[in-house]
């Protein structure tokens, strides 16, 4: 729920983006069109206006393009972190190509109500604007998080003064959403006694306690000289299980995993944030999850006739419900209800450990090619993986991707014997990956998740593309399960 409401604040913020920009840009034409042959005496005439087709496709183009010229200057990234000053920077940036674009288009269009005082008053209007508008909100935000909402968990190894310092100094700038669980650190003993977190394990534990709490992030304290090795340690811990670390600037940054500076004003010290993949650093992720929510949101609708008859042949042919909930396991290990169209018998769970001994994959996986359990309609949906179907709304809620690894159950995350493994909660799982078109569940475990961390490590807006095409024929032709 905290990464849906997150994710609905950003296509929030796309719409109010939008529409300042389409309120500026009628209010530049009406007042300082001074060389224009239009005779506008206030804004609601600019909507009176005859709209003709070229009106329709440029206006569409240029709110197509607009968010797009935002993400390329990391507008659509966490903003809690950034500086005023930096993020209005950021904004007139933006602003600028997209008034440089706005002037190509209204020359090759032709637009006599788009001229050069236009568009200096444009650009100037709607950055200011944009910037009270993302500025009041971030206030609202501001005051969300001092009242406990929209948090992220965070340990920090290191109970020394510098440990209590930072603790002393989230707890005052609760605006920033940092809910503390506690320290780490080698001994107990090291705690200040009216420090209000508690400790949580020893340094050599930590990689016990990450693999069974939520953690989003970590901030080392530790003073370098004598922790070098613990640190690389923790920093080791960290990357294979996909949670983000901050060290002190002055650190070193000779592990795989990327690093970025982060000036989050705390203390006034800066940080290096050390992460998996190209999820934090990539321009375009916001794509991605405007992508799921559209074509999800489409599919949805086309496939409503399907969901019908499905429906109706499941309960019509076995005793029980429609749909198949399970807790699977998702981003940072965080758990969700995962929908799938019931292909069993009602009380399959509870007969698992009958068939155990069927298991024909190895690792934590467990499948079973002919499964006693399945029902006459659910072999026909797992063969075509129309039982899949459902998890659109997954999508849609923003508890899976599209494409990304496989949501788990508990049982078969219990049973990871490797720690790298783990990395594969660093990202949203999805309906489909590289497991699907490269032999799916015929593939051996090892190197299931294998494919796994070269989707994270490798990710991309095309990659994605390239999965989905591939993902059609190799349901069409039924190798395997999804």
């Amino acid at each position: 729920m905290q990464h849906l409401k997150r994710k609905l604040l950003f296509e929030i913020y796309r719409l109010i983006d939008s529409f300042v920009m389409v309120v500026s840009l009628s209010i530049s034409i009406v007042f300082f069109s001074i060389d224009s042959q239009l005779d506008l005496r206030s804004p609601l005439e600019f909507f009176t206006l005859h709209v003709n087709m070229i009106n329709f496709v440029l206006l569409g183009l240029f709110i197509v393009i607009w968010p797009v010229n935002f993400t390329l200057f990391g507008l659509y990234q966490s903003q809690r972190y950034i500086r005023d000053r930096d993020e209005f920077i950021n904004i007139i940036k933006a602003v600028s190509l997209s008034t440089v674009l706005l002037a190509i288009f209204s020359t090759i269009f032709e637009r006599q109500d788009i001229v050069v005082s236009t568009l200096v008053a444009f650009c100037c209007i709607c950055s200011l604007l944009t910037f009270l508008t993302r500025l009041l909100i971030k206030r609202v935000l501001f005051q969300v998080r001092k009242h406990g909402r929209n948090l992220r968990n965070v340990v920090i190894v290191g109970n020394r003064h510098r440990g209590i310092e930072l603790a002393e100094e989230l707890i005052k700038r609760k605006e920033f959403g940092f809910n503390i669980l506690g320290f780490a650190d080698d001994e107990e003993s090291m705690a200040r006694k009216d420090s209000q977190y508690p400790y949580l394990c020893n340094i050599n534990k930590l990689r016990e306690y990450l693999g069974k709490h939520v953690v989003d992030g970590i901030f080392i304290t530790l003073p370098m000289k004598s922790y070098y090795n613990k640190i690389s340690d923790i920093l080791e811990v960290c990357q294979e299980c996909g949670i983000p670390v901050h060290l002190p600037i002055n650190f070193f940054n000779d592990h795989k995993m990327k690093v970025k500076s982060v000036d989050n004003g705390l203390l006034d010290t800066s940080f290096i944030l050390h992460y998996n993949g190209k999820m934090e650093q990539s321009m375009y992720i916001y794509l991605k999850r405007t992508i799921d929510v559209l074509i999800s949101f489409i599919l949805l609708g086309v496939l409503s006739p399907f969901f019908l008859i499905i429906s109706i042949l499941i309960k019509f042919t076995s005793e029980g419900s429609i749909f198949f909930i399970q807790e699977r396991i998702g981003y940072n290990k965080r758990k969700f209800k995962l929908l799938k169209f019931r292909t069993m018998v009602e009380n399959a769970e509870s007969l698992q450990e009958e068939v155990e001994h069927l298991n024909q994959a190895d690792g934590a996986v467990f499948k079973i090619e002919n499964d006693p359990r399945v029902t006459r309609i659910g072999k026909f949906l797992r063969k075509s993986s129309m039982d899949e179907l459902p998890q659109l709304i997954n999508v849609f809620a923003g508890d899976m991707s599209l494409v990304g690894p496989r949501p788990l159950p508990k049982r078969d995350v219990n049973m990871f014997d490797k720690e790298w493994q783990k990395r594969r909660f660093s990202v949203r799982p999805g309906i489909t990956g590289l497991w699907q078109i490269n032999g799916r569940s015929q593939t051996k475990f090892d190197r299931l998740i294998k494919f796994d961390l070269e989707y994270i490590d490798n990710w991309s807006p095309w990659l994605d593309v390239v999965i989905l095409c591939k993902t059609v024929p190799v349901v069409l032709s039924k190798r395997g399960a999804m």
